[in-house]
C-alpha cells in the first residue's frame, strides 16, 4: 500500500467538494481543468486582458484545417513565403560563391530529397551537382533539381519567418520595441539578447549555422517583413504546417485521429500524469522547481504526432507547470528530419515564451535556463553558437531521453511480432536507465507462440503498463495498443522475477475523435481517485464507454491468467459482474499482526487433515491468514487453524510467506466457504493479481480482495432441499459405512437441485454443503493413503469392515492354525501368563511380524501374512492387560485370504471416493463462478 499525503485535486484543477459525477462533468472543460497539471501546483489561469490581447488565438482550437479556414494571419504568411521563398531561389541561382560554400551539405540534402522520392540521378558529387544547378537550363535533370531547389528555398524561408515569429512573440510577451532594421538579422538579435559565454547563453541548434540559416532579406522588402513581424505572434504552428503542405508535401497530416488534439492529451497524461503516478514522485520537487523531460519522437506518423503534441501543449499553456517535455522530433524520412527537428524546436521556444510569465524568471533567462537544461539532461555536446561549417545533423550518438515515444504502426507483413521487439532493443541505448519508452503499435506483445522470445526481451526490459485501446470503435488510425515501457538495469538477469503489468482496458464507440478526451478525462479521474492504493480491479462505466483496469503478472515472459477469453477474469462482462456481485475481504474480517498470539510455543502434535465446520465458531485468536509468496509463478492465500502454524512456519519460512491473525467481523461466518474460494481457480487468479508487491502493500491488496457477497448471509435452506442435501453432513464413518455405489447414489439425486439452488436465496446454502461434503472426502482420501502404506493403522472397527467380518468363518490362532507361526522369545514358560503391555507390528517383504511385550519385555512373535498380521495387531490392541497366554487360547482370527479381500475391496473405493471428490470441486468451482458472473 503507498501512503502518500497527496491530493491530485491540484494536479486535475478540481474542487475537492465536488462529487465523482462533477469532477468528471467539469474535466471536460478546458478552461477549469488542465489535462496536464502540476500534482502539487495550483493553476494559474491566463485571465488579465492584457495576457489575452498578446496571444488573441490562445482559445482558438485549429485542429484540422482545410484550404477554406487560413485565417488573415495564415495568408499573410502564405504570401511572405511566397516571396521570399522566390529571393532564396534567386539568391542560389545567381550567387555562385554562396552556393559552393552550400555545396556539400545542399549535395548531401538533395541525395536524401531523391532518395525519399525514388528518384535515381547520375550526379557523382557535390561538384556535379553544383554543375548542374549552375547551368540548370541545360541540365538533363532540370526538371527533379529545379523541384528540389523549389522545395529548399521554402525550407530557408520558413525557418526564417518562424525565428521572426519567435522574435514577435517574445518581444510581446516583455513588452519591447524593435526597430525594423533589427529583423533583417535574427540571428545577430539572438545573440545580443542571449550572450555567448554567459548564464544567459542561449544553446539551442536552431541558432547554431545550418543549411537553412544563410538567409537574411534585403532592405527592400523591410516593409513586407515589418507587416508579416506585427501579425505574426496570432499565427499557429498548425498553420504554418498547413501552409508548408503544400508546397512540401511531407507536412501534411494523414490522420485526423492521429494528429487530433485530444489524442495528444491522452498521450501527454502517459507521458506525464501516469508515471507519476506510478512512481509516486508527488513530493519530489519545491513549489518554483521545474522539470524538464527530454522526450525524443520517432517512427512512423510522425508529422501527425507532432501536430497532436503541440496542440495538446497550447491547450495547457495557461497554468504553471512542473513538469515540462522538451521534444525532439526523427522521422522515418532521411529528408525530413533536420528541418522538421529544427522547425519543432522553434515551435518549443515559442511555446517556452508563452508560459514563462508564470515563473519567476524574466523571459529571457526563462529560456535560457530550460534550454542548458535540456542540453545538459541529454548530455549533448555543443559547439557553440557561430559555426563555420553547414552541419545538418547534430552529434547524437551520446544522447539520451527522459522518455521515448516509439510509433510502430507500419508493420511488415510478416514476423510483425519480431520486427517490434528488434526496434525496442535497437532504441533503449538512447534511453536512460530511468526513463520510459512509450511504444505505439498495432502489435499485441503478449503473443502465447513468442512466449520463449518474449522471455529473453524481459531481461532488458520491463513491460510497466498495457493501454488496450482495440475496443474502441472509430477511433481511426489510434493504435490497439500503447505500452509504457521501462529499461532492466537490474545485473542479476539470470534470477526469474515476477513483475507486473498494469493494464488498462477501453471499451466504447465514438461518433467523434472529439469524444475522444473523455478516455483521458476517465484516465486522469483513475489516477487522482486511486493516487494512494492501488487497487486490484476497476470497472467504471461513463457515457457508454467502459473503462477497466487491472493488474496482470508475467512470469518467465508470460501472463498469469486464465487461457479462455470468456472465462478469464480480465474478460470485459466478467469484471463489471464481479465488482457487482462482490465486496472486499475486509467487510469480512479484520487482518492484525501475528506477533500478538505467536510467542505461544505449541508443543501438541499438528493435525494436517481440514476441520470440515458448517459454521465457523472459532475464537478469533485461533485463525490465521497465510500469504504465500515462495512459489514465483503463483501466490496462495490460506486460513488454518493456529495450530498448524509453526508447521506452515516450518514448512514456508517467513521470507516470502506472510502470516496474519484473522479476525472474523460476524459470528455467522463459514470459513470453509473462504477456504474453497482461495482453492478455486477464480480465487487463486483473483489473488495472483491482487496479492503482489511487497509486504505492506500485500497486505493492503488482501483486504481488497474481492469476495463474494452472498458469503455474509446466514444458512437457511427449505425442509424439502435439507432432505436431499443431508447426507453431505455425515461424519466421514457414517459416509464411509454407507459405500461408495449408495453415496454416489445419494449424490446424484441432489445434484438435480444444483441449478435450482443457484437461482434461488439457497445458493448460500448449497455451497456450505458441497465445502463440507468436499473436506469429509478429502479427509478420507488422505486417510486411505496412510492406510495403504500402513496396514498397521486400519481400524477395523468400522462399520464399512465390521458387518463382513462377521460372516467370516474364524479359527483359533493357537494352537493348529497353518496360516500363523509363534516364536517364544521368554527364557521361562511363565512370563507368557504376564499381562499383555504393548503390541507392535512390523513387516519383511509380504510378511507381518506381531510381537506381544510385558512390563518385562518382549514375549513373544507371531509370524503371518501381512493381511492378517495387521487385523492381529488390531485386535491385540484391544485387550492390553489381560494374560498373554489367556489372548493366545481364546483369540480367534479369519483367515489371510478373506481379511485380503476385505482391505482390497475396501482400498478400490478410494477411486470411487476420488471422482466423487473431483465432481463435488468441480461444482463448487462452477457455483463460485456463477456468483461472480451473473
Amino acid at each position: 500500500m503507498r501512503k502518500r499525503n497527496f491530493t491530485a485535486q491540484s494536479w486535475l484543477g478540481l474542487d475537492k467538494t465536488k462529487t465523482d459525477e462533477e469532477l468528471l462533468a467539469s474535466s471536460s472543460e478546458q478552461d477549469n481543468t488542465p489535462y496536464l497539471a502540476s500534482f502539487h501546483l495550483k493553476k494559474k489561469q491566463c485571465n488579465s486582458a492584457d495576457e489575452r490581447s498578446r496571444f488573441p488565438l490562445q482559445n482558438l482550437d485549429l485542429e484540422w484545417l482545410s484550404e477554406n479556414l487560413l485565417s488573415k494571419v495564415g495568408y499573410l504568411y502564405s504570401q511572405a513565403l511566397n516571396l521570399f521563398s522566390s529571393e532564396v531561389l534567386e539568391s542560389l541561382l545567381k550567387n555562385h560563391a554562396l552556393l559552393s560554400k552550400l555545396k556539400n551539405d545542399l549535395y548531401e540534402e538533395f541525395l536524401g530529397f531523391c532518395h525519399d522520392e525514388a528518384i535515381t540521378l547520375l550526379v557523382n558529387d557535390s561538384y556535379d551537382f553544383v554543375a548542374h544547378i549552375k547551368n540548370l537550363k541545360e541540365s538533363e535533370y532540370q526538371k527533379e533539381i529545379k523541384c528540389f531547389l523549389q522545395q529548399y528555398s521554402t525550407k530557408v524561408a520558413s525557418f526564417y519567418l518562424m525565428k521572426l515569429r519567435l522574435v514577435r512573440i517574445l518581444s510581446l510577451q516583455d513588452g519591447e520595441e524593435l526597430r525594423d532594421l533589427e529583423l533583417l538579422s535574427l540571428n545577430n538579435l539572438f545573440l545580443k539578447h542571449f550572450k555567448k559565454n554567459t548564464t544567459s547563453e542561449f544553446k539551442s541548434s536552431f541558432l547554431q549555422t545550418n543549411i537553412y540559416s544563410w538567409y537574411s532579406p534585403q532592405a527592400k522588402f523591410i516593409q513586407e517583413i515589418s507587416s508579416f513581424f506585427e501579425s505574426s505572434g496570432s499565427l499557429s504552428f498548425q498553420e504554418i504546417q498547413f501552409v508548408l503542405s503544400r508546397k512540401i508535401s511531407f507536412f501534411t497530416l494523414k490522420s485526423n485521429a492521429l494528429s487530433h488534439k485530444n489524442f495528444g492529451l491522452f498521450l501527454n497524461s502517459v507521458l506525464i500524469n501516469f508515471i507519476d503516478w506510478l512512481e509516486d514522485r508527488s513530493h519530489s520537487k519545491t513549489r518554483d522547481e521545474l522539470s524538464i523531460l527530454s522526450t525524443k519522437f520517432m517512427g512512423d506518423s510522425i508529422i501527425d504526432l507532432g501536430n497532436a503534441f503541440w496542440l495538446a501543449q497550447h491547450s495547457n499553456s495557461y497554468f504553471k507547470w512542473n513538469v515540462l517535455l522538451c521534444p525532439t522530433f526523427q522521422t522515418a524520412k532521411k529528408q525530413k528530419n533536420c528541418f522538421f527537428r529544427l522547425c519543432n524546436e522553434i515551435e518549443f521556444y515559442t511555446f517556452l515564451v508563452k508560459i514563462s510569465s508564470f515563473y519567476s524568471k524574466s523571459t529571457k533567462k526563462f529560456l535560457s535556463k530550460c534550454a542548458q537544461d535540456y542540453y545538459v539532461n541529454t548530455k549533448e555536446t555543443f559547439q557553440g553558437q557561430p559555426s563555420f561549417s553547414f552541419t545538418q545533423e547534430e552529434n547524437k550518438e551520446n544522447s539520451s531521453y527522459n522518455r521515448l515515444v516509439l510509433s510502430l504502426l507500419n508493420l511488415p507483413s510478416s514476423n510483425s511480432w519480431h520486427f517490434v521487439t528488434k526496434k525496442i532493443k535497437e532504441n533503449l541505448n538512447t534511453l536512460k536507465d530511468s526513463g520510459y519508452l512509450v511504444l505505439l503499435t498495432t502489435q499485441n506483445l503478449f503473443v502465447p507462440s513468442q512466449k520463449n522470445q518474449l522471455e529473453k526481451l524481459l531481461k532488458k526490459i520491463e513491460i510497466r503498463c498495457s493501454f488496450d485501446l482495440q475496443e474502441i470503435k472509430g477511433k481511426g488510425e489510434i493504435p490497439a495498443y500503447i505500452y509504457v515501457i521501462k529499461k532492466n538495469c537490474s545485473k542479476l538477469l539470470n534470477i526469474k522475477e515476477r513483475s507486473v503489468c498494469y493494464n488498462f482496458k477501453f471499451n466504447g464507440e465514438l461518433d467523434s475523435i472529439n469524444k475522444f478526451n473523455e478516455f483521458t478525462d476517465e484516465l486522469n479521474f483513475f489516477w487522482e481517485k486511486y493516487f494512494t492504493e492501488i487497487p486490484p480491479f476497476v470497472h467504471r462505466s461513463f457515457n457508454d464507454k467502459q473503462l477497466q483496469f487491472f493488474q496482470n503478472v508475467i512470469v518467465d515472459g508470460k501472463l498469469i491468467e486464465s487461457g479462455d477469453e470468456k472465462s478469464r477474469i480480465t474478460h470485459p462482462s466478467f469484471m463489471k459482474n464481479m465488482m457487482k456481485n462482490c465486496v472486499p475481504f475486509h467487510s469480512f474480517f479484520h487482518l492484525a499482526s501475528i506477533k500478538e498470539f505467536s510467542q505461544n510455543k505449541y508443543t501438541d502434535q499438528m493435525n494436517f487433515e481440514q476441520e470440515a465446520n458448517v459454521f465457523l465458531e472459532k475464537s478469533s485468536d485461533e485463525l490465521v491468514l497465510l500469504l504465500n509468496f515462495s512459489q514465483s509463478e503463483s501466490r496462495g492465500i490460506e486460513i488454518i487453524h493456529k495450530d498448524l502454524l509453526l508447521s506452515k512456519i516450518d514448512n514456508y519460512g517467513t521470507t516470502d510467506c506472510y502470516y496474519y491473525r484473522l479476525i472474523p467481523k460476524t459470528n455467522n461466518l463459514n470459513l470453509n466457504l473462504f477456504r474453497e474460494y482461495f482453492e478455486s481457480s477464480i480465487g487463486k487468479q483473483l489473488a495472483e493479481v491482487s496479492a503482489m508487491g511487497s509486504y505492506n502493500q500485500a497486505k493492503s491488496r488482501v483486504l481488497n480482495l474481492y469476495i463474494p457477497k452472498i458469503f455474509n448471509e446466514e444458512f437457511n435452506i427449505k425442509a424439502e432441499l435439507y432432505s436431499v442435501f443431508s447426507f453431505m453432513e455425515q461424519s466421514e464413518d457414517e459416509i464411509s459405512a454407507c459405500g461408495s455405489s449408495s453415496l454416489l447414489e445419494k449424490y446424484n439425486s441432489a445434484e438435480k437441485f444444483f441449478e435450482i439452488c443457484k437461482e434461488s436465496k439457497e445458493v448460500h446454502s448449497l455451497l456450505s454443503y458441497l465445502s463440507y461434503f468436499k473436506i469429509s472426502l478429502s479427509n478420507i482420501l488422505k486417510k486411505t493413503e496412510l492406510l495403504e502404506k500402513d496396514l498397521g493403522k486400519i481400524d477395523y472397527s468400522l462399520m464399512i469392515f465390521r458387518e463382513r467380518l462377521l460372516s467370516f468363518q474364524m479359527a483359533k490362532i493357537y494352537p493348529n492354525n497353518s496360516e500363523v507361526f509363534i516364536e517364544f522369545l521368554g527364557s521361562s514358560l511363565e512370563v507368557i501368563n504376564a499381562p499383555l503391555a504393548s503390541v507392535n507390528l512390523s513387516f519383511k517383504d509380504e510378511k507381518g511380524i506381531v510381537t506381544l511385550s510385558s512390563t518385562e519385555g518382549e514375549v513373544l512373535k507371531i509370524h503371518s501374512d501381512k493381511y492378517l498380521a495387521s487385523f492381529m495387531k488390531f485386535l491385540f490392541v484391544g485387550m492390553k492387560d489381560m494374560k498373554i497366554s489367556d489372548l493366545l487360547k481364546s483369540m480367534k482370527v479369519p483367515s489371510n485370504q478373506a481379511i485380503q479381500g476385505l482391505v482390497t475391496n475396501f482400498f478400490k473405493t478410494k477411486e470411487h471416493y476420488q471422482d466423487l471428490y473431483s465432481r463435488v470441486d468441480s461444482e463448487i468451482n462452477q457455483t463460485l463462478r456463477h456468483l461472480i458472473s451473473l
